[in-house]
């Protein structure tokens, strides 16, 4: 049973950081070749508003409303995938 889960987790887990990769790759001042999970939106070229703009984007790719708290600690491709993985 547990494995079944860990393995359930697992497939959650790329699911969601495919999703995040995906629409950060598809964002017109992110190179594609530069997004990885410790990558930080500042170092992909991303400013506050275009920040904000992602977020609401995977939001709609999750189906998810996040509160304010979550939103504030989302700074890089690590923190959405942790952030939206609840959401999945």
């Amino acid at each position: 049973m547990f494995r079944v889960l860990l393995r359930f987790s697992h497939t959650k887990l790329e699911s969601v950081e495919a999703t995040v990769f995906e629409v950060l790759k598809n964002l017109p001042k992110v190179n594609p070749d530069k997004v990885s999970k410790t990558a930080t939106f500042q170092s992909l070229g991303l400013d506050s508003l275009d920040t904000i703009d992602l977020i609401l984007d995977l939001e709609d790719k999750f189906s998810a409303k996040l509160t304010n708290k979550e939103v504030l600690q989302i700074n890089s491709v690590l923190d959405a995938i942790t952030i939206f993985f609840k959401y999945k």
